[in-house]
């Protein structure tokens, strides 16, 4: 996975994002802990791996969410989102085009 990803996961219908460049050091470290492993190492779409991304997005806006309220939820309620996350070059017109014409 590059640096420069921004991952999105979708917990409960509410969507994080997770910028690896943004975040800290204590997050890689405790991600890496949770993940059993390095970041490069891991396979994130295990359930371990599903549980370890959507904690560490989602306590960003909810400091209080704990790994065992996670583990709690159905499968259902906690998903990677393959949409990629657009930049200003690639965002769509009203007209249903790209702004990045050829």
């Amino acid at each position: 996975m590059a640096d420069s990803e921004v991952l999105r996961i979708k917990v409960q219908g509410e969507v994080y994002e997770l910028d690896f460049e943004a975040m800290t050091w204590g997050e890689l470290g405790e991600l890496e802990e949770l993940l059993g492993g390095s970041l490069e190492e891991a396979n994130l779409a295990t359930a371990r791996g599903v549980l370890a991304l959507a904690f560490i997005a989602a306590r960003r806006k909810q400091p209080a969410i704990t790994m065992d309220s996670l583990k709690a939820l159905p499968m259902s309620e906690i998903e990677l989102v393959d949409e990629p996350v657009p930049t200003s070059a690639d965002e769509v017109g009203e007209d249903g085009n790209s702004g990045n014409q050829a």
